[in-house]
């Protein structure tokens, strides 16, 4: 009797043995900077492989929060300063038109996944007090069978509280890693450099700043010539 292809969130005991191609470390900015992120999460790193991601954050992980990368449904980076003055928002959704193109970022957003007075509905691992400048999004949530082995207990508490079952469940992590440019490598490596759409991303998950400029939706039903010349091909698609 053949056994049932593992799902997007399964990693088999093959692909443990293989390496990274990425060990991102969190960027703990030096300085008084290190000292802060030691006092309230405590150091850690996420390891980026063919068959297996791996995250490690010490005070708030007890255990290795696993996962492969069929389980992603985008990810990406998005470079800038770990503290602002600024009101600021990372990781802009666009609006999708088709599985090939979206609409530019100059062209309208949908929203963020992370602004600095908003933070996110996606879990941060590691400073929380720091801009993420790495962000994965999962084609299905992570449920509590591998989040109840990775986090730790009072982690839990706070993640069944925003979880719409009651049980602590992720739809994304962010993270701030120092080697950014190792880690956008990686993810586009194992095919996982991916844009934040208004398809991955509910509305309830979205945050927005004063300043956003809406994607004019025209563009999605002007026709095939208008967006042509509107519309580019997601990251990652050539």
């Amino acid at each position: 009797m053949s056994e049932p292809p593992p799902s997007g969130h399964e990693v088999t005991p093959e692909s443990a043995a293989r390496p990274p191609i990425a060990v991102c470390e969190f960027d703990a900015a030096g300085g008084g900077g290190f000292k802060r992120l030691l006092s309230k999460r405590g150091p850690g790193r996420i390891s980026i492989g063919y068959q297996q991601i791996v995250v490690e954050a010490d005070g708030q992980l007890q255990a290795q929060l696993t996962f492969a990368p069929g389980a992603i449904a985008a990810g990406g980076v998005d470079p800038g300063p770990r503290d602002s003055k600024n009101a600021i928002g990372r990781f802009a959704i666009l609006r999708r038109l088709s599985s090939t193109a979206v609409i530019p970022r100059e062209e309208g957003i949908e929203g963020w996944l992370w602004t600095s007075a908003g933070g996110s509905a996606y879990t941060m691992i590691g400073d929380e007090d720091a801009a993420p400048n790495l962000a994965i999004v999962f084609s299905r949530p992570l449920g509590s069978d591998a989040v109840g082995e990775a986090f730790e207990p009072s982690v839990l508490e706070e993640l069944a509280k925003r979880s719409p079952l009651g049980s602590p469940t992720i739809f994304g992590i962010l993270l701030r890693v120092a080697r950014l440019e190792d880690a956008r490598r990686a993810l586009d490596k194992i095919d996982g450099l991916k844009p934040f759409t208004d398809r991955e991303v509910p509305p309830t998950m979205r945050r927005h700043l004063p300043t956003d400029k809406p994607a004019d939706p025209k563009l999605a039903v002007g026709g095939e010539s208008s967006r042509a010349q509107t519309s580019v091909p997601p990251p990652g698609s050539r």
